[in-house]
This record gives structure tokens, C-alpha cells and sequence, in this order.
């Protein structure tokens, strides 16, 4: 069995991360609700920067408040500073877009952006659509220490929905659910 956080993204809260893997737990979510709390990425960066086991992972990145690139750039970085123990919780956003006024994410948004997400965090070179055409879309330095692609990291989908779970299990690693009663799981 595993234990793990989650945790709102506090800059400061490097020092708990580190005392929860001197504790034994195995892994460390962040809420990735701008507005709200520090930035997800920071805090992971520095929460990696004072640990060496625990697992760390964005509970949940929000497709549309960051492009899919940058997401996958984000995540790559923390990577580096914590090979193979990054994982890429990913969502709609229904926290993070309310705050900001707006509603989740389409469906379709989020199907589109975990694709592309996945290939470039698996080295390939695929399209997107940006500002009404199709653009190649890459990583120009994989290799150079920048990013770590060499470690693969798992995207994790917090989804409710049949066509959630569907897009899981099709094309993610894993499933991530908060608060939900047994009936429902």
C-alpha cells in the first residue's frame, strides 16, 4: 500500500514535502488552481530540489489556462530536477476556470491536449492548432539537460465522466478522483 498528499501549491511548503518522504510517504500531490495558490510548478520545483524519493505530481494541471506545450514543457523541467519521480495529474479544471469566471473545459479540449501532451512528452513532433492552422510543435533541446524526457512520466486524468474514464483508459496511466462517495466509485 501507498500513502500519499495532496496539497494546495504553497511555495513554502518545500519543507512538509520533505518531511512527509522522512515520514515514508510515497507521494505528493499540488492543486493547480492559479488564483488561488502559488504557482504548481515552482512549488514542485522546489518540493524536488529538497527531496530525493518522494513522488511529485500536479493534482491536476488545467488544460486551457496553460497551453498543452507549455504544460508538457513544465512538467519536463521538474523531470529534470527529479527524474523519474514526476507524474502529470491533468484535468478540466473546474476549480482553477471558476475562480477565473469560466467554465471546466470542453471535453474534446481535454481529449485533444492529453494527445498532445503524451507525444511530445514521448519525443514526437505533432501537430496543433494555433491561431486557425496546424503547426508542428517539439521540444528544440530534449537532450541538452534542459527538460527530461528520458524518464517517462505518467499522465494521470481526473475525469468523472463514461468518456473521462473511457480517454483514461485508452490513452492515460492512471485515474484520479477526489472526494467521491463509494457509491459512485
Amino acid at each position: 500500500m501507498e500513502f500519499g498528499l495532496a496539497l494546495p501549491s504553497r511555495a513554502t511548503d518545500h519543507e512538509l514535502v520533505r518531511l512527509a518522504e522522512e515520514l515514508g510517504y510515497d507521494q505528493v500531490w499540488f492543486y493547480d488552481s492559479q488564483m488561488l495558490y502559488s504557482d504548481v510548478y515552482a512549488t514542485m520545483a522546489l518540493a524536488a530540489y529538497r527531496t530525493s524519493r518522494i513522488r511529485l505530481g500536479t493534482g491536476v494541471a488545467v488544460v486551457t489556462t496553460r497551453m498543452a506545450p507549455v504544460i508538457a514543457h513544465s512538467i519536463a523541467t521538474i523531470n529534470e530536477l527529479a527524474p523519474g519521480r514526476v507524474e502529470l495529474g491533468i484535468g478540466a479544471g473546474n476549480t482553477a476556470r471558476l475562480t477565473m469566471g469560466l467554465p471546466p473545459a470542453k471535453f474534446s479540449r481535454l481529449r485533444e491536449d492529453v494527445r498532445l501532451i503524451r507525444k511530445l512528452l514521448d519525443g514526437q513532433t505533432p501537430t496543433m492548432r494555433a491561431e486557425g492552422r496546424e503547426v508542428p510543435v517539439r521540444f528544440l533541446h530534449p537532450d541538452r539537460g534542459f527538460i527530461n524526457l528520458r524518464d517517462r512520466i505518467p499522465i494521470v486524468l481526473s475525469a468523472f465522466g463514461p468518456k473521462g474514464i473511457a480517454l483514461c483508459g485508452a490513452e492515460c496511466d492512471g485515474h484520479m478522483v477526489w472526494g467521491l462517495p463509494p457509491q459512485v466509485l
